[in-house]
């Protein structure tokens, strides 16, 4: 089937299916339209820069943004659910949100909906939550545009929420009292089977306009599955005895004590396992054929894939990440006035990249580097209360994103080896951050700044503050030093209290923002970590066009200032110099690597992109003499008639950093159609 021209809409592609459905459409050569309230999320997403990718912010509860997402698509998958958001009228939210879904479709002249839902007999006795899918599904039935509905039971994924529940389960009870849904049926199926059926439904016609119960090999009960569970993690059987009495409402809070499941979220999908959900029929994988996985074999390529520290997705990736109106630049006023800080920061013998590896990988196993104790009756107390707790640990214990879930934080912004920081979505009486901010500074060294910024909510608010003031004194001075363990450098400068300037993070970007670029005269954190970066380089590797291909040579370079131009030497007789006066847009590379076993760790190239032009006169003796103070030695070829003199001026940085992380930095704002 020739899907190059088919323009695709994912609503909900910041979800747990929706994340990974949307790079594997982009595999099977369709145009896709990634939308999601949080953008950002997104953006950050390795395929965020895929050439048939479009990402649109877009709310299914707002109809126009809705009409403008399906503006010029032929099909949608429908993969929302307001349940995640932790909104007790999610049954109303949804059936609303369907509605939009239905006119938005009918006006854009649709030719498809795929529908995910839940699996479910309509009127015997559903929960909550499976009522709510099976209207949803109705509700968009109803419209003009044909819809494939697939209703699935329990899906099997590294990170999904019911695998979440069922592995913390199974991995911290060796005894269960579980209520007597234990016993209920059920006909899990993988997400690579999902997924199967998802794209498939897009390329087999006979699926337009049909309902498909859809599940794996295998008919069992929750305890037959935990049971398969324990034996592929190596684990002794576990001990399950049904309690009448435990009724799916109280099962829910114990859910929730056990696993990284907040209350909320906990709460329907424990009701819904009262609820049998096995397929009635299984017409669909006669029209799209896949090998289905058993409960088996889909768990031990979970546990394979836990075990690899490669998930994709997680349950909690989902939903819109609320930045606070007082963090977002151009709240100066109003945020001066109200929010309460305490700031402590420390310098150390160690480069930002150095430093970054250690706050980049803060929290879930790893830990807080100090008081672990602490964070964890924190996140006990959390749970208590109702809130999201300490288990959700960290999506990939390596990499993090914007969007990713942190323990009982948000990512809220991340700038490779500048800043990262983080939402409290823990329960407290206001709005929290916690931060961290480096700063590249002379001899290789790095000042590392802790924040944490409130905004109280009422009285209780400015008490719980100054309450907790004693414990951010012992807990940031112990985590600033225990970084500095970790990192294995010398405190240049010990932790201690200051007053800093509170930064901001850029509202989501929105329509051709989505892919945010940095403009170099706007961040002064790039500016002095690449000035810091050149400064330490002898050479640089010059690529230029010739006729009969490309040419490398190695060159000696000395920057300006302002980073805007790079100065070069070469002999008009060399072939460099007839390469540039005949095509002028060159590039140049610089690494810190030494080809050691650590350098992922801390290896940093920079490519500059630019255009080379021949100087006479005054501007090239302010070259000469840039060159000049950077190699003295040069001084006598330098002023050799027969030495040129060339300013690359540059376009763009591009900075690789740890051999995978990629980042553009400009020299100037670019305007619409440099962007597009």
């Amino acid at each position: 089937m020739n899907t190059t021209h088919k323009t695709v809409l994912v609503l909900g592609a910041t979800g747990y299916v929706g994340g990974r459905l949307v790079p594997l459409l982009l595999d099977k050569g369709y145009h896709v339209r990634a939308g999601a309230r949080s953008a950002s999320k997104l953006a950050c997403r390795p395929y965020a820069r895929h050439p048939h990718l479009e990402i649109v912010p877009v709310d299914v509860l707002d109809q126009k943004a809705l009409d403008s997402a399906l503006a010029g698509c032929q099909a949608a998958f429908y993969l929302v659910h307001a349940m995640q958001s932790g909104v007790r009228n999610f049954s109303e939210i949804d059936r609303q949100a369907a509605q939009n879904m239905t006119a938005a479709s009918s006006k854009a002249g649709l030719e498809q909906i795929i529908y995910l839902g839940g699996l479910g007999i309509q009127g015997k006795d559903l929960s909550e939550h499976l009522a709510s899918r099976m209207e949803v599904g109705e509700v968009l039935m109803q419209g003009d545009v044909p819809v494939t509905w697939l209703r699935a039971a329990m899906i099997l994924g590294a990170g999904s929420a019911s695998f979440e529940i069922l592995r913390y389960l199974v991995d911290r009870l060796p005894i269960m009292l579980t209520p007597k849904w234990v016993r209920n049926r059920c006909q899990p199926i993988a997400i690579s089977n999902v997924l199967g059926y998802l794209t498939g439904c897009l390329e087999e016609p006979a699926t337009l306009g049909q309902v498909f119960d859809i599940g794996g090999r295998d008919i069992l009960s929750y305890e037959e599955l935990f049971q398969i569970y324990a034996r592929e993690a190596g684990l002794k059987p576990r001990i399950v005895i049904s309690v009448p009495v435990l009724s799916p409402r109280l099962s829910s809070h114990w859910i929730s004590l056990v696993t990284p499941l907040p209350a909320n979220i906990a709460r329907p999908l424990a009701e819904g396992l009262r609820n049998e959900v096995v397929c009635a029929d299984m017409r669909i994988a006669e029209l799209i054929p896949q090998k289905l996985l058993s409960c088996q074999e889909a768990i031990a390529r979970i546990l394979q894939r836990v075990r690899q520290q490669t998930v994709d997705t997680f349950w909690s990736d989902a939903g819109v990440v609320h930045t606070p109106e007082w963090v977002t630049c151009g709240d100066k006023e109003y945020a001066e006035g109200t929010v309460l800080s305490c700031n402590y920061a420390t310098v150390l013998q160690a480069r930002p990249a150095e430093v970054w590896e250690t706050i980049r990988t803060i929290g879930g196993q790893r830990g807080w580097y100090y008081g672990n104790a602490l964070w964890k009756l924190r996140g006990f107390v959390d749970k208590l209360m109702g809130g999201v707790g300490l288990r959700r640990g960290r999506r990939d214990p390596r990499h993090i994103r914007v969007g990713d879930a942190l323990d009982f934080w948000r990512v809220l912004d991340v700038r490779k080896s500048h800043k990262l920081t983080l939402l409290a979505e823990m329960k407290v009486p206001g709005e929290a951050l916690l931060e961290f901010t480096l700063t590249a500074q002379e001899g290789g060294r790095t000042e590392l700044v802790q924040s944490a910024r409130f905004l109280p909510r009422g009285l209780w608010g400015i008490v719980y503050w100054y309450l907790l003031a004693p414990f951010h004194v012992l807990i940031f001075k112990g985590m600033l030093r225990g970084i500095s363990r970790h990192i294995l450098c010398p405190v240049i400068r010990p932790p201690a209290r200051v007053i800093a300037k509170p930064s901001c993070v850029v509202r989501e970007p929105l329509d051709e923002e989505i892919r945010p670029c940095i403009v170099l005269t706007e961040d002064p954190l790039w500016r002095t970590t690449l000035r810091t970066f050149l400064a330490e380089q002898k050479s640089m590797v010059l690529a230029t066009q010739s006729e009969a291909g490309p040419y490398c040579s190695l060159m000696v370079f000395a920057v300006t200032p302002d980073l805007t131009n790079i100065a070069l030497a070469t002999p008009r007789s060399t072939r460099k110099y007839e390469n540039m006066i005949a095509h002028p847009v060159v590039s140049l590379l610089a690494d810190n690597r030494e080809n050691g076993d650590d350098d992922p760790h801390g290896a940093m190239a920079v490519t500059v992109l630019g255009t080379a032009t021949e100087l006479a006169g005054s501007p090239a003796d302010s070259m000469k003499r840039l060159l000049m103070q950077a190699h003295p030695r040069l001084k006598d070829f330098l002023n050799d008639a027969d030495t040129a003199v060339f300013a690359v001026s540059v376009s763009r940085y591009i900075v690789v950093e740890e051999f995978q992380d990629v980042q553009e930095i400009f020299v100037r704002q670019l305007n619409d159609q440099e962007r597009a």
